[in-house]
Formats: structure tokens, C-alpha cells, sequence
């Protein structure tokens, strides 16, 4: 069977898209990196630390030990370390493993205010409540001896 010129351009474009899809898919494939660590503060591992990859919802929680195992969609993508009370970190992703160690935030515990609303009976009020009273009392009336 001898194909005529335009049998053989259409091969030659179904052989080229072919390729240039294979040659897309794979780079999207490669580009992408596989990377895990340990969070830690000055005490040792922090649970629950949010690890994202900036600019998108990809995205992870360390667990119980600090670790963490992200992949990221690029190469050279941007990570955010964030938890409450800790300064947040970015850093390149261009590493297989990222270990790093968060820094606490003391400016913010001076914003810190505990209130307590409610009342119960007295029956239902544990001793330790009762002794704490006590306490309070003999506080106050050194006090005003003095």
C-alpha cells in the first residue's frame, strides 16, 4: 500500500505530538522534588508545624517527632514554616532534607489576657479552687497588717 503525500504529513504530525506530550509529561515529572526534615525549637521537636509550598495549597503538618515529607511542585519552590508563637521561615527548597529550627516570638506574650466569666455552686467547685481562696485571703490580710 503506497501512502500519498498527505497520508505521510499526517503520521509526522500524530509522531510529533507525540513526542513533544512525552517530552512535556516527563519535564513536569522531574521537575518536581521530594523533600523532608525535622522542625525544631530550642527544646526539640515541634509537633504540628504547617509546612506549604507558597503559592499554592500544597501543603503538610510535622507530626508527633517534627518530621515532615513534602513534594513540591518545582524545582526550586518556596517552603513556609509557620506555628503559633514562632517567627515564620521561608526558605528555596533546593535540598533533599531541610532541617530547621524555629525561633520563638516574645514580643507577643505581653498581648496575652485571661479572663474567666461563669460561676457554679459550691458543691460542684473542686478543693483545689476552695484552697486557692484560702490563700488568697491570708495573702491580702498579711498585707494589710503591714
Amino acid at each position: 500500500m503506497k501512502l500519498n503525500p498527505s497520508q505521510h504529513l499526517k503520521q509526522y504530525i500524530v509522531l510529533f505530538t507525540t513526542l513533544g506530550m512525552f517530552f512535556v509529561s516527563s519535564h513536569l515529572v522531574f521537575s518536581q522534588q521530594s523533600i523532608d526534615g525535622i522542625i525544631t525549637d530550642n527544646l526539640g521537636p515541634l509537633p504540628g508545624v504547617s509546612v506549604v509550598e507558597k503559592g499554592t495549597s500544597n501543603g503538610t503538618v510535622t507530626d508527633f517527632d517534627g518530621r515532615y515529607s513534602i513534594t513540591t511542585q518545582n524545582k526550586n519552590a518556596i517552603l513556609v514554616y509557620s506555628y503559633l508563637g514562632f517567627l515564620t521561615q521561608e526558605l528555596v527548597a533546593n535540598l533533599d532534607t531541610i532541617n530547621i529550627e524555629l525561633t520563638p516570638v516574645t514580643d507577643d506574650l505581653d498581648e496575652v489576657i485571661i479572663t474567666g466569666y461563669g460561676s457554679q455552686r459550691k458543691a460542684t467547685i473542686t478543693g483545689a479552687v476552695s484552697s486557692l481562696v484560702k490563700q488568697l485571703k491570708d495573702t491580702f490580710m498579711k498585707i494589710e497588717e503591714e
